[in-house]
């Protein structure tokens, strides 16, 4: 954006007849932001469901929607969101007459290209700015229509430092010959880069799995050795029949793992593990006269949510997140703890060389599967007060640039962004929406 439409803009900010400045509760936005990455403000033309659709279009960013422009403007404002929801990186915030933006993960100058995209176009909806704003930082363009600062160069006449027409037709054959074989080259580099990636990754992710999947074998032949000990075992006639049903499962389970040469072969295996749990389960119920826990007809039955090792899930708990409830199986430990407010420890798996939570593991690594699942909360059998889970560990960082001197770069960054971004101008005040 030139210089006289930023002087424009201040103008517009500070002229006697803008809206006055509302308010804002920064910790109540803070709050939505950090449970649903948006929020709308009274009076606000854009529906709920435009704001999910966004959310779930663009990973990782927040979108605030408000009438009346913040005290200290719509930067100030994002500002401040951004620290105080730890979940979002990129936060946009738009008012009838403002708007801001703040990030971890894009610096002004980005920031500033994405607004200039937005202003390229006028009399736009909150929805339309929000996707434009995203689209522009997440896919970087030029091809905005053209502002007041734009010069179409002139057309030289025939003749004025022009090469000879009888000339083009060779240069351009010369020019397209050359632009093709460099063209094929770079094409053909790219895909064998990425197809040495892809295999790297296929070995490593299938190395992960199988690590992870022998380690809960591993657990499972305790579990049933633990089981076969009891001298009160044999007298059950129902209870044996469990048991030799686990111990079935768990040497056929056992046999292919020797052979899994595909992460498919581990996801087969994590299910028999599952039924192995189960059969465990349901002897060690009939032997300490318990009910034998429900096993659904139609799948395999759940291991325990916070960590298959512990057994399979014998007690119902329900999980509510930003998207909705869902129904889940804990084991009675974990049931127990979570009943007395405390928070059950995940069990960590190593998923393409990051430590992740069972739940939102892969069943190839023997975990839930349920992507996403960053900010939670669960509860068991209606009893006591909900317990929350935050398993997202802060917003992305940015490298240590000087090469192990001191810690993270990430927090240095934005405090160097906060110390040389001016008391006055556009960044400072926010950019003046139409």
């Amino acid at each position: 954006m030139n210089r006289l439409l930023t002087i424009a803009f201040l103008l517009f900010l500070v002229a006697p007849t803008s809206i006055p400045a509302a308010a804002q509760a920064p910790d109540d936005v803070s709050d939505e932001l950090e449970l649903r990455r948006y929020y709308i403000g009274e009076g606000v033309d854009i529906s709920i469901d435009e704001m999910e659709d966004l959310v779930d279009r663009f990973e990782g960013f927040g979108f605030v929607a408000l009438g009346a422009t913040p005290d200290g403007g719509a930067d100030l404002l994002a500002d401040r969101l951004l620290d105080g929801a730890p979940s979002v990186e990129t936060i946009v915030v738009l008012t009838a007459d403002e708007a801001g933006a703040a990030s971890a993960v894009y610096d002004d100058e980005a920031l500033d290209d994405a607004f200039d995209v937005v202003f390229a176009t006028t009399g736009d909806t909150y929805l339309r700015d929000f996707e434009q704003v995203a689209s522009a930082l997440v896919s970087p363009t030029d091809t905005f229509p053209p502002g007041p600062d734009v010069t179409i160069p002139p057309v030289t006449p025939a003749g004025e430092g022009r090469m000879p027409v009888v000339w083009l037709p060779v240069a351009g054959a010369v020019v397209f010959a050359w632009a093709a074989v460099i063209g094929l080259g770079v094409v053909g580099y790219r895909k064998w880069h990425n197809r040495q990636d892809d295999e790297t990754a296929a070995s490593r992710r299938f190395a992960e799995a199988q690590r992870e999947i022998e380690a809960q074998v591993a657990v499972v032949a305790d579990q049933i050795l633990e089981l076969s000990d009891r001298p009160d075992l044999p007298a059950h006639t129902e209870a044996t029949a469990h048991f030799r049903a686990a111990s079935e499962v768990f040497r056929s389970a056992e046999e292919r793992l020797a052979e899994a040469t595909t992460t498919a072969d581990f996801e087969a295996l994590s299910d028999d593990l599952d039924d192995a749990r189960w059969e465990l389960a349901a002897a060690d119920a009939l032997l300490a006269g318990r009910p034998v826990p429900d096993k659904p007809e139609d799948d395999h039955p759940p291991p325990c949510f916070f960590d298959p090792t512990h057994g399979a899930g014998t007690e119902t708990a329900e999980l509510a997140t930003a998207t909705g409830t869902r129904t889940v199986m804990v084991c009675g430990a974990d049931a127990g703890r979570l009943r007395q407010g405390d928070h059950p420890a995940p069990r960590t798996v190593t998923v393409d060389g990051q430590a992740t939570p069972a739940p939102q593991a892969p069943r190839s690594h023997g975990g839930g599967g349920m992507d996403g699942l960053d900010i939670f909360s669960i509860l068991v059998g209606g009893m006591g007060d909900a317990v929350g889970y935050r398993w997202r560990g802060g917003r992305r960082r940015r490298p240590n640039v000087f090469g192990g001197m001191g810690g993270g770069f990430g927090g240095a960054w934005r405090a160097r962004r906060s110390a040389s971004r001016p008391s006055t101008g556009s960044r400072s005040i926010g950019r003046a929406r139409r």
